[in-house]
């Protein structure tokens, strides 16, 4: 069985196709991160709810949500 070492590994750089394949899609990214907020945003608003509802009525709904 063959070991590969760290000087292997550098001699071995990736394709063309696999090198334009791995770079970040700044624009995908971006979609992800406006996605992923869409669904924080109504999450952080049942937070605060259920705090204020804490806060004023002593209820620790906060232990639940």
């Amino acid at each position: 069985m063959a070991s590969l070492t760290l000087a292997d590994l550098e001699q071995n750089d990736l394709t063309p196709e696999a090198a334009e394949n791995s770079k970040p899609n700044a624009f995908l990214s971006a979609l992800a991160g406006i996605g992923s907020g869409l669904f924080k945003i109504p999450e952080g608003f049942v937070s605060l709810g259920a705090t204020l509802l804490d806060l004023g009525a002593d209820t620790n709904k906060v232990a639940k949500v």
